[in-house]
This record gives C-alpha cells, structure tokens and sequence, in this order.
C-alpha cells in the first residue's frame, strides 16, 4: 500500500461501516496519498468519533491535492466533526468538497463544506500551515 497515490473508496449505504472501522481505515490510510475520495453516505454507524478520525489522519497528508468525502445522511455526525475536519486539512489541498447534507450540521455549514475556498474561509488555515505550505511551495 505504500506506493499507493490515489484512493477512491464507496461504503455507500452499507451498514456494516461505523466509527471502528473508520478509526482502522484511518489509521492504515497512506500519508503519501495525492487524492483521497470517499463515499460514506448513508452509513448510520457513522459519527463525530469516526469523521475525527478521518480528519486526523488527512491532516499528516502532505502530498494530498484533492479530497472529497460523502458523509451524506449520516445523521451522527455533528459540527464539532465538520469544523475538526476543515481544520485539519492540509495546506497542500488544491481541491476539497465534504458533503454533509442530511447529518446533523446546519445547512449553511454543510452548504460552506461544498467548496474549498469557502472551507477556508469558515475555518481560516492555522498561521502555522501557512507558513509551513508558503516554504514548501518555493
């Protein structure tokens, strides 16, 4: 798995997949990955714990360029989850959409996730990232 760029996974409505097996696939997911896309709607085990999860392990991506990531109607996951996620994305990203319709965050938090740019702007990147992506991209 070590050489592994792209990943694109679909859990889509499966019932199985909850917070444990996101914290497994969290801990497993290579931090050389360029695109991460997952598919997660529908699974109702899904909660905080297993989008923090998610979000912990995107944060140490330093190659990651794109990530997309459905939590559509998992009812469990809240704004404490969407916010940890937006946070903790890295400064390398050129492109990011969290779909978050029909969970328990607010539509216009969930509107906001569509987009990088207006991710950015709800939770504005650390000074850190900052200056950490300013000297990496010289």
């Amino acid at each position: 798995v070590g050489k592994l760029k792209n990943l694109y996974l679909c859990f889509k409505g499966c019932q199985a997949v909850g917070d444990v097996g996101l914290e497994v696939l969290a801990s497993r997911l290579p931090k050389e990955l360029v695109v991460l896309k997952l598919d997660l709607g529908g699974c109702e085990g899904i909660s905080n714990q297993g989008v923090e999860a998610i979000a912990d392990s995107v944060a140490v991506m330093k190659c990651l360029n794109a990530f997309h990531a459905s939590f559509q109607d998992c009812g469990h996951v809240g704004e404490s989850a969407a916010a940890r996620l937006v946070q903790r994305l890295p400064a390398s990203l050129h492109g990011a959409k969290v779909n978050l319709i029909g969970t328990a965050v607010s539509p216009h938090i969930a509107k906001t996730c569509r987009r990088l740019v207006s991710m950015r702007e709800w939770m504005p990147m650390p000074v850190e990232k900052k200056k950490a992506f300013a000297t990496s991209s010289i």
